[in-house]
C-alpha cells in the first residue's frame, strides 16, 4: 500500500508539474501571440511610414518641378521686361530727339516771324516814303 500510495503521490506530483508546465506553456503561447501581433503592427506601421515617405518624395519631386517651371517663367518674364524697357528707352530717346527738333523748329519759326515782322515794317516804311515821293 505504501508503495501504491508513493506511486500515486509521485504521479500526483508529476501531474502537478505537468499542469505547471502546461500553464507556463500557455503563458508562453499567449506571449508569442502578443509578440506576433506586435510584430504585425510594427510591420504595418513600417509599411505605412514607407508609403508616406514615397508620397512625400513624390510631392517633393512635383514641388521641385513646379519651382523649376516657375523659375523658367520668371526668367522669361524678366527677359520680356528687359526687352520692353529697352524698347521704351529707345522710344523715349526718339521722343526727346523729336522734341529737340520741334523746339529748334519753334525757335526758327520765331526767328522767321521776327524777320517777317521786320521785313513788313521795312516794307511799310518804304511804302510810306514812296507815297510821300509820289505826293510831292
Amino acid at each position: 500500500r505504501q508503495r501504491i500510495a508513493g506511486l500515486l503521490y509521485e504521479e500526483a506530483m508529476v501531474s502537478a508539474d505537468l499542469d505547471k508546465e502546461s500553464e507556463g506553456a500557455q503563458g508562453l503561447r499567449a506571449e508569442l501571440v502578443r509578440l506576433d501581433r506586435e510584430a504585425k503592427d510594427a510591420r504595418a506601421a513600417a509599411d505605412a511610414a514607407e508609403e508616406r515617405a514615397r508620397a512625400s518624395a513624390a510631392a517633393s519631386a512635383r514641388h521641385a518641378r513646379t519651382l523649376e517651371a516657375l523659375d523658367d517663367q520668371l526668367a522669361a518674364l524678366q527677359d520680356e521686361k528687359r526687352d520692353r524697357d529697352h524698347l521704351l528707352n529707345t522710344v523715349r530717346k526718339g521722343m526727346r530727339a523729336q522734341q529737340a527738333e520741334l523746339d529748334a523748329a519753334r525757335v526758327k519759326m520765331a526767328d522767321m516771324a521776327a524777320q517777317l515782322e521786320a521785313a513788313g515794317a521795312k516794307y511799310r516804311a518804304l511804302s510810306e516814303k514812296a507815297e510821300q515821293v509820289k505826293v510831292s
